[in-house]
């Protein structure tokens, strides 16, 4: 009998390991967006599972100054531990702070082979640095994706005619590397091939106060030259077949200034033109030499992006274009006759950086019937200019982003009109702070005096809006919209639902004109 229980007792259960929620992953990330260093820390002082979870996103993203004497010690040996885990990496040398203290080197401390995984990358750093940034470079090139090189140097140390620093040269190979931003260097043409040959899936490639020294053509060689070119066998970059045939087919985004054209033929397929900061006119002949290089070698060019940038020159720029998809920056009255040339072809017009008051934002949405996002800067555009164009029709259908500013639209009336479409108010990333009781009775009481405007509407703002609400109603991708008070969204459920009662009370009220 007592053989038969002890047969029946269970087996004795092994000891499982409870998992914690820190020990996955995705989780720990989770958490981790909600904290800040200082927290992350703390939290690697708990436990060694803790530490095991956190330390790695402590390290993940690393914003930092070159190293004083006082800290130099202590970070060659954090990094020989934990650089393995750095994944964004943003180096801050700035001379005129330094340039007084006895630096423990002068390579930077990041120069190390555990700093090896690198993702992201920043540099802005000087001369005696170069060196040390290459190898960094280097360690990280099966890895790294994106990468910007600032050089600086004190405005008192710059020599005269100073334009940009030689160029440090490049890794043999960085596969993976997708966007490129470099400031204030200076390169040959053939100093350009070797970068472009390093990185073939290279997209963004960006030139800021960047000089590229124009090289001769093929052409102005002798035939003695030519023969003594041919028979150099060190197989360098800088024989004429190379600096012929050679073509980047991935960039897609070139970032430049006109004196770069020069380059375009190395870029066949850009897409996306972008001007940064320029502010000076252009002799006659060197902008006909740019325009007549985009004709030529830029097929594909659909985008111009020109914030900033000289108004005189434009035209000529739209006008060298096959179509225009996407055009974002200043704008006058001419350069937007030049954009509405390409109507039929464009697709979103940011006008917000403008340079005259007086342009035509309706033409835009009457002529262009492909376009989706649109833009405007403050104009003098009426109420009553605003109702003709809608009894005239707008051509935009698939229309889904629009702002745009009309004169003495009160900011009552146009909540009023966000509230006819049952559109929300996009909430400010300022705003989402703690909801203190004061806050809150302040927002009541904004609420209420917008309630009072509301209600002391005038006939005539009250025919706008009936007009205005029916017509917007018709435009099915609509989501975002904003008059001068902010961006307000409507979700596609509401827009469908008023489109549909709206149709079928009334189709030929909406005021749109079928193209």
């Amino acid at each position: 009998m007592e053989t038969n229980v002890a047969a029946a007792e269970p087996p004795p259960t092994q000891a499982i390991t409870p998992i914690t929620a820190t020990a996955i992953p995705e989780v720990t990330s989770i958490i981790a967006s909600y904290l800040t260093k200082k927290d992350l820390s703390s939290c690697t002082l708990v436990c060694r599972t803790w530490c095991i979870a956190y330390t790695p996103l402590i390290w993940k993203t690393l914003n930092t100054r070159i190293p004083t004497p006082k800290n130099a010690s202590l970070l060659p040996g954090l990094l020989a531990k934990n650089g393995r885990y750095i994944r964004s990496l943003t180096i801050t040398d700035l001379p005129e702070t330094y340039t007084d203290n006895p630096n423990p080197s002068t390579e930077l401390v990041f120069d190390c082979p555990a700093v090896q995984n690198i993702v992201h990358l920043t540099i802005n750093t000087e001369r005696e640095k170069k060196q040390a940034m290459k190898n960094i470079i280097y360690h990280s090139r099966h890895t790294l994706r994106f990468l910007r090189l600032n050089f600086k140097m004190d405005k008192s140390k710059k020599p005269a005619g100073w334009r940009g620093e030689p160029w440090l040269g490049f890794p043999d190979m960085v596969p993976y590397l997708h966007s490129i931003f470099l400031d204030n260097w200076n390169m040959t043409r053939q100093e350009l091939i070797a970068l472009l040959k390093a990185c073939p899936n290279l997209k963004v490639l960006s030139f800021s106060s960047t000089f590229l020294d124009q090289e001769p053509p093929p052409t102005s060689t002798t035939a003695k030259d030519q023969e003594s070119l041919s028979d150099d066998s060190d197989g360098s970059l800088d024989r004429p077949e190379t600096k012929d045939t050679f073509q980047h087919f991935g960039i897609r985004n070139f970032r430049m200034c006109s004196k770069l054209y020069h380059v375009l033929d190395l870029m066949p397929n850009i897409e996306i033109l972008e001007f940064y900061r320029f502010d000076r006119s252009i002799e006659g002949q060197e902008l006909e030499r740019f325009c007549q290089t985009i004709k030529e070698h830029c097929k594909r060019l659909n985008q111009i992006w020109a914030f900033g940038f000289e108004c005189s020159m434009l035209p000529p720029v739209l006008e060298s274009l096959s179509q225009l998809v996407a055009y974002r920056g200043c704008s006058d009255i001419e350069t937007e006759l030049s954009i509405l040339d390409h109507a039929n072809s464009l697709e979103e017009a940011n006008l917000s950086d403008y340079t005259e008051r007086n342009f035509l934002p309706l033409k835009f949405m009457e002529s262009c019937p492909r376009l989706r996002s649109f833009i405007t800067g403050h104009s003098s555009t009426t109420m009553n200019e605003v109702q003709g164009s809608l009894r005239r029709g707008w051509a935009c259908q698939n229309l889904q982003e629009l702002r745009l500013f009309i004169f003495k639209l009160s900011p009552a009336l146009i909540e009023a009109i966000m509230q006819d479409l049952g559109a929300e108010r996009e909430t400010d990333s300022r705003t989402r702070t703690r909801r203190s009781a004061v806050w809150i009775a302040s927002q009541l009481e904004q609420r209420q005096q917008m309630q009072a405007a509301m209600n002391a509407l005038t006939r005539e703002q009250r025919d706008f809006q009936d007009e205005f609400s029916r017509f917007l109603r018709g435009f099915r991708k609509l989501t975002r919209l904003n008059f001068g008070t902010g961006w307000y969204s409507i979700s596609r459920s509401k827009v469908v639902s008023s489109s549909t009662v709206s149709a079928t009370a009334d189709p030929s009220a909406l005021g749109v004109v079928k193209v």
